[in-house]
């Protein structure tokens, strides 16, 4: 503790603030670090199986040749518009199964675009481009 003299000389102790400030400090880290982190979380309940969902149907394969045939699951078509019929009858089901696209190496890019724009026209979401050329047999 220091002292002053004031005008008449008498001597007043001044007290020193800065262990006080010190403890209010350490005082107030410690409740930083005791106060519990907020965690933000989402609370989410599993999906039950088995109940109100539809059976999952197995995918539609179309082959596209390399001369441009095109194969429905394995049915020969006669043309872009018999698959434009069948993607129609797909498309207006109601849980619709996924289509997966199988051109072979050699087909002309053309002919795959064909493909992709009938399902578009037919309101399909999303179609699936299946590409192994690796051993390929044409």
């Amino acid at each position: 503790m220091s002292y002053f003299a004031d005008e008449e000389g008498a001597a007043e102790p001044d007290i020193n603030a800065t262990p006080l400030i010190d403890v209010l400090l350490v005082l107030l880290v410690m409740l930083i670090v005791t106060i519990p982190v907020p965690l933000h979380s989402l609370d989410t309940a599993p999906a039950s199986r088995g109940t109100g969902q539809p059976p999952q149907q197995a995918p539609i394969r179309i082959d596209v040749a390399s001369d441009g045939t095109l194969r429905w699951n394995g049915e020969a078509l006669p043309g872009l518009a018999a698959l434009e019929t069948r993607l129609y009858t797909a498309a207006n089901t109601a849980s619709f199964p996924s289509i997966q696209l199988h051109p072979a190496r050699s087909v002309s890019h053309a002919k795959v675009i064909e493909v992709l724009a009938a399902a578009q026209r037919q309101g399909l979401p999303g179609i699936g481009l299946i590409t192994q050329w690796g051993n390929e047999a044409e």
